[in-house]
């Protein structure tokens, strides 16, 4: 076994050389988001479901904004819109649909497909992650080989729920993918030690899809602080005209989202999430209770860590739990969290810090949601905190992803490859 890890690390450290050279890079992660994007994209072919439906939303939306427009037009279908004087409005953040403007004012809406885009999207994220955990081996943060490292980002991109995620071109699904995009961005930039703009300006994206993932900056500036460790105090100057540059393009885009609100609605504070036109199954708890309540805590945490498939008895068969299933099951090498939060590991104690803070404080808004996703495979919600949980799995294998490691990666493919099959072919 010592004997593979010193390949490993041979092969690794051959590919480390490479590396400097930025073309090289740069091509290695074209390769692996062209085939992730392949992937997903085929998924879609086979299943014959390559066809946005009429949940897209953004794809009209952009359409509008090209009009001069901030609502639709006779939309095909409502649910989850919103219908303000007359008028039906996207309430989901417009970021998706301004990534699709340039596409859209190219091709025209006609030939625009979402779910190609989705693909596309979540082939980028992918490649992210690969040059995240690279840059933290490359930052003597871990000893991870550049085969443990595509490892772990063979389970981001088809142990979890990312997977049949980027094959959907709906309105929910294509928000989180493209918020996952720039969360990931956003933490190569600080890893790789960008301008604290870059690193805002990338967050910022993210918010402007789906703003309670604003909540990830503590890991941002604890990777900071990491790098700054020996060099300035946490009170410093330095330190904190970081933090304002970080933070001034969040700040910019929240007032935008604001603005964009009092333009639809006449109120900067209403996202039109209140009188959004909801499946009845939900309706009243939104009423009753809003957006987010502690009333919804014990449902989303077992969506979240503890649900099963369902036991069908009239026909003797277990099926997917379409309210959620517990990340363990759906993505069981997760466990190996447990071997970061009960390890001390003082030299890189900032990054692990700020990694459990963006986890908990992100997780911890999402139990209190009014739902737990919706019809879905597994946990959806938690590509929200991917990023965190990612980088506290580079720590958990802080020498290389271990044998049970990788069984368990192996597994979580298999059952996501099942809920692609689930979702799209049942």
């Amino acid at each position: 076994m010592s004997m593979q890890i010193k390949i490993q690390n041979k092969v690794y450290s051959i590919a480390l050389f490479f590396f400097k050279k930025p073309v090289i890079e740069f091509i290695l992660f074209l390769f692996i988001a062209f085939i992730a994007a392949a992937i997903y994209w085929l998924c879609c072919v086979w299943f014959n479901h390559a066809q946005p439906g009429y949940w897209s939303y953004f794809d009209h939306l952009a359409e509008a904004f090209l009009d001069g427009r901030l609502y639709l037009i006779e939309p095909q279908i409502t649910q989850d819109l919103t219908l303000y004087e007359e008028k039906w409005y996207v309430p989901f953040p417009p970021m998706p649909a301004l990534l699709m403007l340039p596409w859209i004012a190219v091709i025209g809406i006609e030939h625009f497909n979402a779910v190609f885009f989705a693909a596309v999207m979540g082939g980028i994220n992918v490649a992210l992650f690969f040059l995240l955990l690279s840059q933290i081996s490359r930052q003597h943060w871990n000893t991870l080989s550049l085969v443990d490292n595509l490892w772990l980002t063979a389970f981001v991109g088809f142990g979890c729920v990312h997977w049949y995620m980027a094959t959907v071109g709906s309105v929910w699904f294509i928000a989180q993918i493209c918020t996952l995009t720039f969360l990931c961005l956003a933490a190569c930039l600080a890893v790789m030690r960008y301008s604290p703009w870059c690193i805002g300006l990338a967050l910022a994206f993210a918010v402007g899809a789906r703003p309670h993932v604003l909540l990830m900056w503590p890991l941002l500036f604890s990777i900071y602080r990491q790098h700054q460790k020996s060099e300035s105090a946490i009170f410093s100057s330095e330190c904190f005209f970081w933090c304002v540059r970080s933070i001034t393009p969040v700040v910019t885009v929240l007032i935008l989202l604001l603005t964009y609100n009092f333009l639809r609605f006449d109120h900067f504070l209403d996202f039109g999430y209140l009188k959004q036109n909801v499946a009845a199954w939900v309706i009243d708890n939104l009423n009753q209770y809003g957006q987010f309540n502690t009333h919804f805590f014990a449902k989303n945490f077992w969506a979240m860590w503890l649900a099963t498939p369902e036991w069908v008895a009239d026909l003797k068969v277990w099926r997917v739990n379409a309210e959620g299933m517990s990340l363990l099951l759906t993505s069981p090498v997760l466990i190996y969290l447990l071997v970061v939060f009960s390890r001390r590991n003082k030299p890189f104690l900032n990054v692990i810090t700020g990694a459990i803070s963006a986890f908990l404080l992100i997780s911890g808004l999402l139990l209190l949601y009014y739902n737990t996703g919706w019809v879905q495979f597994g946990y959806r919600f938690s590509l929200d905190f991917m990023v965190p949980l990612i980088v506290l799995l580079a720590f958990a294998a802080p020498q290389r992803v271990t044998c049970g490691m990788r069984i368990l990666i192996v597994f979580a493919i298999q059952v996501n490859a099942y809920g692609v099959y689930w979702w799209h072919g049942s």
